[in-house]
C-alpha cells in the first residue's frame, strides 16, 4: 500500500500510531480518530439491524431476496463490531509501546477475545451465503494476509489467522506477566558469548552479525542494525531460495550443549517461515523453541524484522531441521545460557519500537 493511502482519502484524520502517540503525549487530535469512528460505525451498525428486524414483520413478497438482504445486514453488524473490538486492542497495544505497562496489553485481551466472537459471527453468517470475500485471489495480495494459490479467499479460512493471532498474544502476555519487570520494550540483554560448533554441511560460510554483513547467499540483502547482544556471534549463510523449495537442515557437530539461535521474520509473507506455535505443531515446543527470545533483533532493509527463537541441542552430531521458508541462522550459546524475553528495538520505525512481535 502507498504512503499517503490513508491521507488521501476522506477528511482529515489519525491513525492509529498517530492517535496512541498523541494520546500518550497529552496532545489534542486532529480530525476525525479512531474511537470516533469506531463508535459510529457500531451505532449504525445496531440501527441498521433494528430497522432490518422491524421491516421483517411487514415483508409480503419477496422474501427469500429480502432474507438475503437481511443476512447483509447482519453480515455488516458482525464485521463492525469486529473490528471496533480489535480497534480497542490495538490502542491499549500501541500505549504499551510509551507506558512499559503490563497492564495495558492484559486490558487489550478482552477486545481480542471479544473481536473473535463476532468474527465467529460473520463465518457463520457467510459460509453458506458468500463464495469468497475478496475479488484478488492472488499472492500479490497482502492484506489481511496473503492469497497465493488462490488461499485464504473466505472468511472461513481467516479464522484460523485470527485464532493463532489470539493464542500468540496470549502466550507472550503471559510470558510478560512471568518475568521480573513485566515490561520488554526496547530492553538491553547481556552480551551474549558464542560457542565453537563445526558445521557438517558441505560448502556453507559463517557471517559475524555486524552493519554490512550479508545474511544470504543468494540476496544481497546486509543488516543495517543488530541488537548489541548479538553482536559477538556468527551467523551460517545459507541459500533463501533453497530454504523456500525444500526447507533447512543444518547439520553441526559440538563438544557441549548449545543452544542455536534461530531468525524468524516477523511478516505474514507465504516465502518466509512461520515461527513454531504449539497450537498447529505438537513438536514446536521439544527443543525450547515456542518462546519468543528477543524481538526485533535485526534490522535488515529489503527484508523484515527479526525475531529471535533458541533450540536446544546436546554435545555430539545434530541436526536443525526446519520446515520450507526464509529463515535465519544466526549462531551458537552456551546449552545453559538463558534469555529473558525482550525487544531489541532494531527498527527503523519513527513511531517508536515495533510491537507486532507481540502477535507471532
Amino acid at each position: 500500500m502507498y504512503s499517503n493511502f490513508w491521507s488521501s482519502s476522506g477528511p482529515v484524520k489519525e491513525v492509529l500510531q498517530v492517535y496512541a502517540e498523541k494520546e500518550w503525549k497529552g496532545e489534542a487530535h486532529v480530525g476525525e480518530t479512531p474511537p470516533q469512528i469506531i463508535d459510529d460505525v457500531v451505532k449504525r451498525g445496531n440501527l441498521a439491524v433494528e430497522s432490518i428486524e422491524r421491516a421483517a414483520q411487514k415483508v409480503e413478497a419477496n422474501r427469500e431476496e429480502f432474507a438475503r438482504l437481511k443476512n447483509d445486514i447482519h453480515c455488516y453488524h458482525a464485521f463492525a463490531n469486529c473490528f471496533s473490538e480489535k480497534v480497542k486492542a490495538a490502542m491499549l497495544v500501541l500505549r504499551y509501546k510509551y507506558s512499559n505497562d503490563v497492564k495495558d496489553l492484559e486490558q487489550a485481551l478482552p477486545h481480542l477475545e471479544k473481536s473473535l466472537v463476532f468474527y465467529q459471527q460473520l463465518v457463520d453468517l457467510t459460509k453458506d451465503t458468500y463464495l469468497y470475500a475478496n475479488s484478488m485471489q492472488t499472492a500479490q495480495r497482502r492484506i489481511p494476509i496473503s492469497g497465493v494459490n488462490g488461499t485464504n479467499k473466505t472468511w472461513a479460512e481467516l479464522l484460523p489467522h485470527y485464532q493463532s493471532e489470539l493464542d500468540n498474544f496470549k502466550r507472550n502476555l503471559k510470558m510478560l506477566e512471568s518475568s521480573g519487570d513485566k515490561s520488554a520494550v526496547v530492553q538491553k540483554s547481556k552480551v551474549l558469548q558464542p560457542v565453537e560448533v563445526t558445521i557438517l554441511n558441505a560448502g556453507l560460510k559463517r557471517f559475524p552479525l555486524q552493519n554490512g554483513q550479508q545474511v544470504y547467499a543468494d540476496n544481497e540483502a546486509k543488516i543495517e542494525g543488530v541488537a548489541e547482544e548479538l553482536q559477538k556471534l556468527s551467523g551460517v549463510q545459507l541459500s533463501g531460495e533453497e530454504q523456500e523449495k525444500n526447507g533447512t537442515v543444518l547439520k553441526f557437530k559440538t563438544d557441549k550443549p548449545v543452544k542455536v539461535l534461530v531468525g524468524y521474520f516477523n511478516t505474514n509473507s507465504y516465502s518466509v517461515l512461520g515461527p513454531p506455535t504449539l497450537e498447529t505443531n505438537a513438536q514446536a515446543n521439544d527443543r525450547g523453541q515456542a518462546d519468543i527470545k528477543i524481538a526485533n533483533a535485526l534490522f535488515i532493509p529489503k527484508l523484515y524484522p527479526v525475531n529471535v527463537y533458541t533450540y536446544s541441542y546436546d554435545a555430539g552430531e545434530n541436526e536443525l531441521v526446519l520446515g520450507k521458508g526464509r529463515v535465519l541462522i544466526l549462531g551458537f550459546i552456551d546449552g545453559n545460557e538463558n534469555i529473558a524475553i525482550h525487544d531489541a528495538g532494531m527498527t527503523k520505525d519513527e513511531n517508536g519500537p515495533a510491537v507486532d512481535w507481540l502477535f507471532y
